[in-house]
């Protein structure tokens, strides 16, 4: 924004530009916009905003706003909220002189974030608890907000469904199921080399065999601990 004046066959130009922004005795430079340009100025603003953007990619999705004269210093991306989420989203890119806003544009983004998911290496039948070597970690770049991908380990978790091989574990296909629930009433025993004894006890927490877990004799309502050995029954220690 200025003047352009032919001195003795030459040409200067006469920049009006806001004392804040410059050093004294800082050349005002005048930068090509492009995309490259235009993406690498608002994931500056974000920054500079206090936003993480480690593992987020920006990507200009529209046209380049009409701007005669790219005076860097002199424009900002107004960020709003204090969260990046994948999908499409418009930023308002704003020219400040002297405290005033002298133009505005309106620019549209495409963000991504990457995102760890599992993929099953076989086929995963409905029932079936996930162990280590049934599925794989694979980093994927997302672009749509609200997608059901599981984002913890499913190990010990139990398919709902059955999982094929090309298709992304989603929360909903898998949950942590446990052989005895906390609550349940359960067969508690004893066993010695001349002794068996059986009682009703009831779950104090849940687990899978081989865990500990306390349990309660209904009878006499006395605090124990025992061993799962399977759906329903547990070793009292």
């Amino acid at each position: 924004m200025g003047y352009t004046f032919f001195v003795y066959g030459l040409v200067v130009q006469f920049v009006y530009a806001d004392p804040g922004l410059y050093s004294p005795g800082e050349v005002i430079q005048k930068s090509i916009l492009s995309k490259e340009s235009i993406e690498a100025l608002l994931r500056q603003n974000l920054i500079e905003d206090g936003l993480d953007l480690s593992g987020v990619r920006l990507e200009l999705d529209s046209a380049l706003p009409l701007i005669k004269d790219f005076f860097p210093k002199e424009y900002k991306f107004r960020s709003a909220g204090r969260e990046i989420r994948p999908g499409k989203r418009i930023f308002p890119l704003e020219r400040i002189i002297n405290g005033k806003k002298i133009e505005s544009h309106l620019v549209s983004f495409v963000i991504e974030t990457k995102k760890k998911v599992f993929f099953p290496n076989h086929i995963i039948e409905k029932g079936t608890v996930i162990r280590e070597n049934d599925f794989r970690v694979v980093e994927k770049w997302d672009r749509e907000s609200g997608n059901d991908y599981l984002e913890t380990s499913p190990v010990g978790k139990t398919a709902l469904s059955n999982l094929s091989t090309d298709k992304v574990i989603a929360k909903k296909q898998v949950r942590l199921l446990h052989e005895i629930e906390r609550g349940q009433e359960v067969t508690l025993y004893v066993a010695t080399t001349n002794l068996f004894v059986k009682a009703k006890g009831r779950a104090l927490a849940s687990g899978n065999s081989g865990e500990i877990i306390k349990v309660m004799n209904i009878t006499s309502n006395k605090m124990l601990q025992a061993r799962i050995q399977s759906p329903g029954l547990c070793e009292v220690l």
